[in-house]
């Protein structure tokens, strides 16, 4: 004779760990499965809760539009002079032919004179006795916490830098892995374009932190033309 609990046990579930459940309130939050199992009562569990407390994502429409609109949140941070300091100038050649030199502070607030000619080759190498800026490095480090318990989060370090490498190292030597995207240039259309590629990837969210006023009026342009777009722009002191 088949019983009951023989079937029951035959009985597969359709999601295995690491897949996407919705579950809260309304079953609406993207809640990742790290565990598949059985209470007391024998009822499948997921995460230590019935699995009836979940809804469950067809494998077809795991990654739909109707699922990644939900919501996406990216922070994202500037380095030089916003996380950390390091012994690296920007070279100036004017049209006169004269030169000069300004650190990241300088440049940041620097006013581009016809004819100037900019050299960064000190950002191009490893970091020379970098410095963390404590107060800053702590919005970071909370923003990849946040992003490592919930689903949909990103937080990116956005550089003028030409070489990302530099800055991975950096965290690395902390036991940090972090996302760098070097844009190899100051000009601050630069991170806006970035910026707005990755809203119109479906982000609804963004949190911007930078030391340079200019950049920060740019990013704030762009986002009076997306409304639907929750923002935190910040501008960071450097000191």
């Amino acid at each position: 004779m088949i019983k009951l609990k023989d079937i029951l046990e035959a009985i597969t579930v359709p999601i295995e760990i690491g897949d996407t459940v919705l579950g809260g309130k309304f079953k609406n939050k993207r809640i990742v499965v790290k565990t598949i199992g059985k209470n007391e009562k024998g009822d499948i569990t997921i995460n230590g809760r019935p699995m009836m407390k979940f809804r469950i994502i067809p494998k077809s429409t795991m990654f739909s539009e109707d699922i990644i609109k939900e919501g996406k949140t990216l922070s994202i941070f500037d380095f030089d002079d916003t996380l950390a300091t390091a012994d690296a100038w920007i070279y100036i050649t004017h049209a006169n032919g004269k030169k000069s030199k300004l650190d990241p502070a300088e440049f940041a607030v620097y006013k581009e004179k016809p004819g100037d000619e900019f050299d960064f080759k000190d950002f191009d190498s490893m970091l020379k006795n970098p410095k963390l800026i404590k107060k800053n490095f702590k919005l970071l480090v909370k923003q990849i916490e946040k992003a490592r318990k919930t689903a949909g989060r990103k937080v990116t370090i956005l550089t003028a830098r030409r070489l990302g490498f530099p800055v991975k190292h950096f965290f690395k030597t902390m036991g940090l892995d972090v996302y760098v995207v070097p844009v190899a240039s100051a000009d601050p259309q630069k991170k806006v374009d970035w910026i707005e590629t990755k809203i119109k990837g479906g982000y609804d969210t963004v949190y911007f932190m930078d030391d340079s006023k200019k950049n920060i009026t740019a990013v704030n342009q762009l986002l009076k033309k997306y409304p639907h777009v929750k923002n935190i722009v910040k501008h960071i002191d450097g000191k």
